[in-house]
């Protein structure tokens, strides 16, 4: 999986994660035999955002604005992506993107807004989007559930909403999900990731 960044700059910042479980365990049906383990990987990169949508246009020709799924990388990006690896990456880790059937996502920031309006509530990435290394995604989407949970006790259909009870509920987990942004930013920026300093990768009639 190849995340390129959406920022103005660019050559890469690699980063190969391991997978948070063993490749045996991630195996689609619990097989362990060689050839048949899986494992997840993320490489982040920086794109310029005018870069991107060529990039983000599979092989069928159609546009994608968020994620370019598997079978529609274009055989030339796949390509300047293994090369690319061959010469960043350990020769097992290069092998590893060969082997891969790749995807694309850019990373955006969306700024969190509000939470509550009439009748609904935005919960997790929904309320709003941080930086993938925060690795906060479960936590938040916890935390906002609780504490809405925790606002909504005692309240019943057939009475009026706890609107107060909301409302604190909303200005904490917002203040919650600024702060998380932030430190995504820094972490990112520590990588050379969405800065002006970091390379450039994947630009157009670029290696």
């Amino acid at each position: 999986m190849l995340h390129p960044l959406q920022r103005p700059s660019g050559t890469p910042r690699r980063r190969v994660l391991p997978p948070g479980q063993r490749p045996e365990q991630r195996a689609a049906d619990g097989e362990s035999a060689e050839g048949s383990r899986r494992v997840n990987w993320v490489w982040y990169a920086n794109v310029a955002e005018p870069d991107l949508p060529p990039l983000m246009t599979g092989r069928s020709g159609r546009r994608y604005a968020h994620f370019l799924p598997p079978g529609e990388v274009p055989t030339e990006t796949a390509d300047r992506v293994a090369a690319q690896a061959d010469v960043s990456l350990p020769p097992q880790f290069a092998q590893l993107v060969r082997l891969s059937d790749l995807f694309m996502q850019p990373v955006y920031d969306l700024a969190p807004r509000r939470m509550v309006a009439d009748h609904a509530a935005l919960v997790g990435d929904a309320a709003g989007t941080v930086r993938p290394h925060t690795a906060s995604g479960t936590s938040k989407a916890f935390g906002d559930a609780a504490g809405l949970a925790a606002a909504l006790q005692g309240w019943t259909p057939d009475t009026e909403l706890p609107a107060r009870a909301l409302e604190i509920w909303e200005t904490q987990r917002l203040g919650r999900l600024v702060s998380l942004a932030e430190s995504g930013l820094q972490l990112a920026a520590r990588s050379t990731l969405g800065i002006p300093e970091g390379g450039q990768f994947l630009s157009v009639g670029g290696p």
